[in-house]
């Protein structure tokens, strides 16, 4: 289980900011930002365990240890008797495991999508532009149905796109779907909000990035708000 992820999906049902969070934990904002925003590397067993306490759960219901498979605990349990030099192996094995699972992910996504039946999601009228950071307001929202395909049933909301500034892939009126929670990777395109503005950017470690060249890049400050909403599966065909 990827304990970031679930950091997050408990933090937005909990409806904690940010800066709540850093407050509660102790746990610098600027710091917290970036490690929400997956640009942490390795973090300390003592900064989960306050992130745990500051969301009220148990640190097991965090990183998710009572949902281990047998397998999965076998394998911890070889990795602790790891000298240096094993466990420097299996880590970097993982993380090439790791990176190439993530690029067989994005060559399977697809991003035309039909809206005809079976999958159904929350779509949120409000384009994603400046200023709209409560678009994920349900008072805001309503239900469309989605065929069932492998990228829709993996959708969590739809969200309408405003201006030009990812063109030639999404353009004004567009309409995306999103996979909510998940982790963007540098050069996936993601929904994210910025101190309370909300953008639909490709994301690049330590700024959003348009596809249309005539934009500049935003570049995210150490003292921002910053969140990632979900990783855009595609759009759809069909303008709702």
């Amino acid at each position: 289980m990827d304990w970031l992820h679930e950091l997050k999906r408990i933090k937005n049902e909990k409806g904690i900011k940010n800066d709540e969070l850093a407050e509660r934990s102790g746990i610098p904002l600027g710091t917290l930002n970036k490690l929400l925003a997956g640009q942490t590397g390795s973090v300390k067993l003592s900064t989960i365990i306050a992130l745990a306490e500051a969301l009220q759960v148990s640190l097991s219901e965090l990183i998710g240890t009572d949902g281990y498979s047998d397998d999965e605990k076998e394998f911890i349990k070889k990795l602790r008797t790891l000298d240096g030099e094993g466990f420097n192996n299996v880590s970097n094995c993982l993380q090439k495991e790791y990176a190439r699972t993530l690029e067989a992910r994005k060559k399977k996504t697809s991003y035309e999508v039909e809206d005809t039946a079976a999958v159904h999601i929350l779509f949120y009228d409000v384009p994603v532009s400046a200023g709209c950071g409560y678009y994920l307001d349900s008072d805001k929202a309503q239900k469309i149905t989605l065929s069932s395909t492998p990228v829709t049933e993996r959708a969590d909301f739809a969200i309408r796109v405003s201006g030009d500034s990812m063109e030639p892939k999404f353009s004004n009126g567009d309409i995306v779907i999103v996979e909510s929670g998940s982790d963007v990777q540098v050069g996936e395109i993601g929904i994210f909000v910025i101190n309370g503005e909300g953008y639909i950017k490709k994301f690049g470690s330590d700024r959003l990035i348009s596809l249309n060249p005539a934009y500049s890049d935003i570049k995210i400050k150490p003292d921002d708000s910053f969140e990632c909403k979900g990783l855009v599966l595609g759009k759809l065909k069909k303008s709702l």
